[in-house]
């Protein structure tokens, strides 16, 4: 496991803490007594879990395989070019995969849902629950109410 952080450039803030430091000493004149050197430590603290706060860290695991989702909205409320687009992607993405370590599944709606591929460790579902819809046809089988 490893540490990676979405926004690195806020880890610059950490240089703020010398600056703070020296600056107290300065205006106290000399050496702190210890409730300046809370003081100063706390405030040391809030800016330091400030700057990786907003650094944003993450947690990185690798991992052998993953699941893919894709859905496909199939209703008339997408233009035509755009369903056809989405489609021939999907299409694409579903090919270009190693099926020994993605699984994928993609499911269209438009007026209803149907399941073209599940999971492979769906159990749950019956085969009545498998309806597959060709996105191409799909202005067709809503006109007849499929």
């Amino acid at each position: 496991m490893r540490i990676e952080f979405g926004r690195p450039a806020y880890l610059l803030l950490l240089l703020v803490l010398p600056l703070v430091w020296w600056e107290f000493r300065r205006l106290r004149g000399g050496s702190l007594s210890w409730p300046d050197r809370l003081a100063v430590l706390l405030r040391g603290v809030l800016i330091g879990a400030v700057a990786l706060v907003l650094a944003d860290p993450r947690w990185v695991t690798a991992v052998k395989g993953r699941a893919t989702f894709f859905l496909l909205d199939a209703s008339e409320s997408v233009p035509a070019a755009s369903r056809a687009e989405a489609a021939e992607r999907i299409n694409f993405w579903m090919r270009d995969r190693d099926p020994v370590h993605e699984d994928v599944s993609f499911a269209v709606f438009a007026d209803g849902t149907g399941i073209e591929t599940p999971f492979r460790g769906l159990g749950g579902l019956r085969p009545d629950d498998i309806r597959p819809l060709d996105p191409s046809r799909m202005g067709s089988i809503l006109e007849r109410g499929e």
